[in-house]
């Protein structure tokens, strides 16, 4: 175990669920590659989430918003696709950016 690097902290799954920093009001969609995307109001959360979208938000730590990067606010349901981010991202290592496969990222210099 000791040959593996640590590949850092596990972000949410992005198009998935919602988050909201317990510092900040704001929910966010995540997108790819830890983006935070602000959506701006209860209507597009609703076109883009369901009638149940309040459900899908969790609640995370401010100590773990350095995981994520913020990206351009979500105003209209054109701005953000769901489905499109989680399909795109259907593993970590995809969703990091690394080369299915790829072990190299794990070796010690």
């Amino acid at each position: 175990m000791s040959a593996y690097q640590l590949g850092g902290n596990i972000r949410y799954r992005p198009g998935v669920i919602l988050v909201k920093i317990q510092t900040d009001p704001k929910v966010y969609a995540v997108g790819k590659n830890g983006t935070l995307r602000w959506l701006k109001n209860e209507s597009i959360a609703r076109q883009l989430y369901g009638d149940f979208w309040s459900k899908m938000i969790d609640d995370i730590s401010a100590a773990f918003f350095a995981n994520y990067t913020l990206g351009t606010d979500i105003i209209s349901t054109q701005d953000f696709d769901p489905d499109n981010e989680s399909d795109d991202s259907i593993t970590i290592d995809e969703d990091r950016g690394w080369r299915i496969g790829d072990r190299s990222r794990h070796r010690l210099a």
